[in-house]
């Protein structure tokens, strides 16, 4: 989620750029850019105004379009301490990211704490630098003039510029008041536009922000309407820093995980590039027993063919494009929604080694005795929500229960409980041969019978079946 609301920022509202001295007129080779651009840091109330900023603080409303209630968003940043933002999000309530100059962390009451990405806290760190138009020249340091554009019925001035890295952006500013206006650059995913509108002078500092920022990328678009922006207001440096409590509780989290992926065989499994697992799948709650064999080739495809009596085959796979699913007595169909990403769940063959890039925000669960061995759970969760409670053997350090809930309706959950056992090596993989899954409608009893890695397998297993 906060990637796409730090995309705005990284668009040229707040750029991330070397801090220097303040250059209000253009050394550029191009004098008509230079002093297109020269006229807009003007408009905005001047270069130096703007270096001289230390703090900001904006209340906004992001809009994904997806479709979702818009989320209430509070940014805070200060050059000498650090950035947090604080999301309401419309189940879980407040979602914090901050950095105190050392952890880059998150947070949500409920679903738990945990570091930042690297790739999160990159973009987070565009909120650092809201002084970035009084560097427009460092940043980019050729200033091209472009003939004027027209559109949607406003003739614009235009000027690309380039960056040092070799980032190219096309900005376009409006000949009567001298504002940018508009943005386009490349950028992963497409091209990206930036219109800004609704200019207005922030009291008690004299500088004009766009109160209303729209991002379009491909097929999405992002609104962001500011409700209300502080400049150089003193800020309580304890906003940024985690407390010493969720610290020590993040700590312990990553030495059980780090144990398990030890434990697990993670370097060996780098070697790992195909897996065929045969099975024998028994619904004690119906009786029914069936054979199955999952194939996976990575880096997501995977095909899991069953057998079963008086049913016949059945097939369910993804392809790298499509999941799909096809039974003899049913035909062929498109897996989505829920389906399609239970599968894409166990189609990575490193799936239970990345639970910590999968599930960013945890919290420790207390350590209990069970079935006479001591375990200890982790409650895991995305921004989206839970994902489950994965308990772990203490003394082993291997998963040995995961607790989950499935939707049963659309006001009910069932709780769904694995418990995992006779764990086994193959060819350094750590795995369990044995796992029962129990809910209130169910009892399954899964056995593997056989696991080869390195299998040659051509993607063609992989294509939907036809009827």
């Amino acid at each position: 989620m906060n990637r796409r609301v730090s995309a705005w920022r990284l668009a040229g509202l707040l750029l991330v750029v070397t801090p220097g001295v303040a250059q209000e007129k253009a050394p550029a080779a191009d004098p008509a850019a230079g002093a297109i651009i020269t006229r807009w840091l003007e408009a905005l109330g001047g270069a130096r105004k703007i270096a001289q900023l230390t703090t900001v603080d904006y209340h906004c409303q992001i809009d994904f379009g997806n479709g979702q209630p818009p989320l209430e968003t509070e940014v805070r940043a200060d050059i000498r301490a650090g950035y947090r933002y604080d999301y309401v999000l419309p189940r879980y309530g407040r979602l914090t990211q901050a950095f105190d100059g050392r952890q880059a962390w998150q947070r949500n009451a409920e679903l738990g704490f945990g570091q930042l990405s690297a790739q999160d806290h990159t973009m987070n760190l565009s909120a650092l630098d809201f002084r970035a138009p009084a560097y427009t020249f460092q940043y980019f340091p050729v200033q091209k003039r472009l003939p004027d554009e027209t559109i949607d019925g406003r003739k614009l001035q235009v000027v690309e510029l380039a960056a040092q890295s070799g980032v190219r952006a096309k900005w376009f500013f409006d000949p009567e008041t001298g504002l940018r206006v508009r943005l386009e650059a490349d950028v992963p995913g497409g091209r990206m536009v930036v219109e800004c509108s609704d200019f207005r002078t922030v009291p008690g500092i004299g500088l004009k922000e766009p109160f209303r920022v729209k991002r379009t990328l491909g097929g999405r678009t992002t609104l962001v309407i500011l409700r209300d922006i502080i400049y150089n207001e003193a800020t309580d440096r304890e906003l940024f820093t985690p407390s010493r409590a969720a610290m020590e509780d993040d700590q312990q989290v990553e030495r059980l995980m780090q144990n398990n992926r030890l434990l697990m065989g993670q370097e060996a499994m780098k070697q790992v590039q195909t897996r065929v697992t045969r099975e024998l799948v028994e619904i004690t709650t119906s009786g029914v027993k069936l054979s199955a064999t999952v194939s996976q080739k990575r880096p997501n495809l995977m095909v899991v063919e069953r057998e079963t009596p008086g049913m016949g085959p059945s097939a369910e796979g993804y392809n790298g494009q499509v999941g799909w699913a096809w039974s003899e007595l049913q035909g062929s169909r498109t897996l989505q929604g829920a389906e399609l990403q239970q599968l894409l769940g166990n189609a990575d063959l490193e799936g239970p080694l990345r639970l910590s890039e999968q599930c960013p925000l945890r919290r420790m669960l207390e350590e209990k005795e069970d079935h006479g061995r001591r375990i200890v759970g982790i409650a895991m969760a995305t921004l989206a929500g839970p994902v489950g409670n994965f308990y772990f053997d203490v003394n082993t350090s291997d998963i040995v229960r995961v607790e989950s809930f499935m939707q049963a309706g659309p006001d009910g959950q069932l709780k769904v409980t694995a418990d995992l056992s006779d764990f086994r090596k193959v060819d350094g993989v750590r795995l369990p041969f044995r796992t029962i899954i129990d809910n209130p409608a169910m009892h399954i009893i899964t056995t593997i019978e056989s696991v080869r890695h390195n299998v040659p397998l051509d993607d063609a297993i992989f294509q939907p079946r036809k009827d």
